[in-house]
C-alpha cells in the first residue's frame, strides 16, 4: 500500500474528491490507495478490519490525514494518526477548507500543516507523495487541470458545507428516554447533523448528552443503572423502563456507554424530523 488516507466518513465526499485529484495528477495504481469509505479503494471483502488497518497504517509509504471537525471528533480517525504517529512514521496533515490552524492541537500542530484550499500546497503534496511512493507526477497540464479542478470545487465546498452553527433549537433540552432523562446540550445541537455515533469518542459523546438523571426527582441515577441492575430510582420510586434494553442490547459490563449512545442515535433521529 503506497497510500493511507485517514478521513471521516461525514467528509466522502471532499475525499473522494481528493483522491481523484491524486489518481488524476500522479502515476498511481488505483489499489496502491487505501480509503476505507470511498468505493474502489475500501478493505478487502473478507478482511479483518483491525488487522488489515494496523497493518496498513504502519506499512503505508504515504499517510495522509485529512483534518475537518469530524475527523478530529472520529474516534476512528484519532486511532489511525495516533497507531501512526506511535510508530514514529511521518504524516501528511491536510486541513479541511474550513479549518484554521488554530483547531489543532498537539502533537499534530507541531507538523507543518498544509491547506486543501492552497493550490501551493496542493503542489507540495503531489511532490512529497512522487518522493515518498516513487510515483511520478503527469506532464504539467494535466497537474495544472487537477488542481484547478481540485480548487473549483473546494471553493463550491466552503460555499455549500458551512452551515449555521447551531440549529434553531441550539440550546440544552431534557431528552426523556424510558423514564429515564438525560440533558442534550449545546454541543448535542452544534454537532448533530454531521456526526455517527459509532465516529465520535466516548468522550466527545459525553459532552453531547450529560445524565442519567431521574425524572421523577432529578437525582443522577448513574450508579443505579450503571449495571442495568434496577428499573425504578431508589429516591423516590419513579419506574425506569430498562428491561428491554438489557435483555436486547446489553449482555454485561457496564452500560452507560452504550446507553449514551443509544440516546444520541434516537435523539439524533427526532432533532431531524423536528420533533425535539
Amino acid at each position: 500500500m503506497l497510500i493511507f488516507i485517514s478521513h471521516s466518513k461525514m467528509d466522502e465526499e471532499l475525499t473522494t474528491v481528493l483522491i481523484r485529484f491524486i489518481v488524476t495528477a500522479l502515476k498511481i495504481d488505483r489499489d496502491q490507495i487505501r480509503c476505507t469509505s470511498v468505493p474502489g479503494y475500501k478493505l478487502p471483502m473478507g478482511a479483518h478490519t483491525s488487522t488489515t488497518l494496523r497493518y496498513d497504517i504502519d506499512s503505508t509509504a504515504a499517510f495522509i490525514g485529512i483534518l475537518t471537525k469530524n475527523s478530529l471528533t472520529s474516534s476512528y480517525v484519532l486511532f489511525e494518526l495516533g497507531a501512526r504517529w506511535g510508530a514514529g512514521k511521518r504524516i501528511l496533515p491536510l486541513l479541511g477548507p474550513n479549518m484554521k490552524y488554530s483547531d489543532i492541537d498537539p502533537p499534530l500542530k507541531e507538523n507543518h500543516l498544509a491547506r486543501l484550499n492552497d493550490r501551493d500546497d496542493l503542489l507540495q503534496l503531489l511532490d512529497e507523495l512522487e518522493q515518498v511512493t516513487g510515483c511520478q507526477t503527469n506532464n504539467k497540464n494535466i497537474v495544472d487541470n487537477a488542481v484547478n479542478e481540485l480548487s473549483t470545487w473546494i471553493s463550491h465546498y466552503r460555499e455549500i458545507e458551512t452551515p449555521p452553527i447551531f440549529s434553531p433549537n441550539a440550546s440544552e433540552k431534557t431528552y426523556l428516554w424510558h423514564g429515564i432523562e438525560w440533558t442534550l446540550t449545546s454541543e448535542f445541537w452544534r454537532n448533530y447533523r454531521y456526526h455517527l455515533v459509532n465516529e465520535i469518542s466516548a468522550g466527545f459523546l459525553k459532552a453531547c448528552i450529560t445524565g442519567p438523571f431521574c425524572s421523577g426527582c432529578k437525582r443522577d441515577v448513574t450508579n443505579v443503572i450503571s449495571k442495568l441492575s434496577a428499573n425504578q430510582c431508589p429516591h423516590c420510586e419513579t419506574k425506569f423502563n430498562l428491561r428491554p434494553f438489557q435483555k436486547d442490547r446489553v449482555s454485561a459490563g457496564d452500560a452507560i456507554l452504550p446507553l449514551r449512545q443509544h440516546v444520541f442515535r434516537e435523539a439524533q433521529a427526532a432533532a431531524k424530523r423536528n420533533e425535539i
